[in-house]
């Protein structure tokens, strides 16, 4: 057999191995959990319409820690209260099954219930859901660079066996046949590992947009708990900012937007001009509007007067500023 049908040989044992093994860890857990969600959702949505049955945020809490027991994962892992709540809200309104009275009978039960978790004070739960986030990245991280060594290095093992059972094989072509066959499989599993992390965060799910929100919403947390910056949340519950903070002895307002540069200028303005009146009212010296990305200067007013917009990369290096005493 030539070298070459040796080293491709390899190749492909490392890639089904490390395939195998992803799928048996971390592709198993992501399984796990969309399972999870799908059973609360489907538990939720039969005993409220079925049986009139409106959970608190307690019970609602109960559940999702008993499923992910049931399921082998961690409450962090699975969606929020508010986020369920907005999942079965959506159910209600596009099924085609419910009968329009009852949907508007189901839709009264819900809206306080959405109305009382949305006005929950979860700075310090996010900062600590974001720090288990991250341990969760960095262990999956560990996991896929672990099996990728692994199966690179039985790939070019394998690989050369036939070369070691050879008498008097020179070291140089053992050598040559272990590295070619180490760092080609290293390559192709390394593109693959990119490509099964793009389609894990691009594939589109009826929770994307809720949980990409609420994802951006713990960056933004970590982001201030990285900087070792305090967060409160707002004293009232009726106010049109997320949290304040203080920088110099100066009290200033947060609001968290999962906008990108599509953001409609109409949207941007009315809450700018929210923002300015709250700036107003709380004698705070200013406040800022934190976007997923950089808006266009077209659709940034220019007459912000106490509100400026930074886009999340903008905010990291401001909270950098501010703790290394450059702000």
């Amino acid at each position: 057999m030539p070298d070459y049908a040796l080293e491709i040989s390899g190749i492909i044992v490392s890639v089904v191995l490390f395939l195998v093994g992803y799928r048996q860890t971390v592709g198993a857990k992501r399984e796990r959990i969309r399972s999870a969600i799908g059973e609360i959702e489907k538990i939720l949505v039969r005993r409220i319409a079925l049986e009139d049955y409106t959970p608190s945020l307690k019970d609602l809490s109960r559940i999702i820690d008993g499923k992910s027991r049931d399921f082998g994962v961690r409450p962090p892992d699975l969606l929020s209260e508010k986020q369920f709540l907005a999942n079965i809200f959506t159910r209600v309104v596009e099924s085609d099954f419910i009968p329009s009275e009852q949907r508007e009978q189901l839709l009264s039960r819900l809206q306080p219930l959405l109305a009382e978790a949305e006005v929950q004070p979860i700075v310090e739960e996010e900062f600590a859901l974001s720090k288990s986030m991250e341990r969760t990245r960095r262990s999956n991280s560990l996991v896929v660079v672990t099996l990728g060594l692994g199966a690179s290095i039985f790939g070019a093992l394998l690989a050369a066996f036939p070369v070691l059972s050879e008498i008097d094989v020179p070291a140089n072509e053992l050598l040559a046949t272990l590295a070619t066959t180490l760092a080609a499989s290293s390559a192709v599993i390394a593109m693959l590992a990119l490509l099964l992390r793009y389609r894990q965060q691009e594939a589109p799910s009826n929770t994307s947009f809720i949980s990409d929100y609420a994802h951006f919403e713990r960056k933004v947390f970590g982001a201030f708990a990285k900087a070792g910056i305090n967060i409160k949340s707002p004293e009232r519950r009726d106010q049109d900012y997320d949290f304040t903070s203080e920088f110099e002895g100066k009290k200033y307002l947060f609001e968290i937007k999962a906008w990108d540069d599509s953001v409609s200028i109409n949207l941007l303005r009315r809450w700018v001009a929210s923002l300015n009146e709250s700036v107003k009212q709380e004698s705070a010296a200013g406040a800022y509007l934190i976007t997923r990305g950089k808006l266009s200067r077209d659709n940034v007013p220019q007459d912000l007067e106490f509100v400026e917009v930074l886009s999340f990369r903008e905010l990291q290096n401001f909270l950098l500023r501010f703790r290394d005493g450059k702000a």
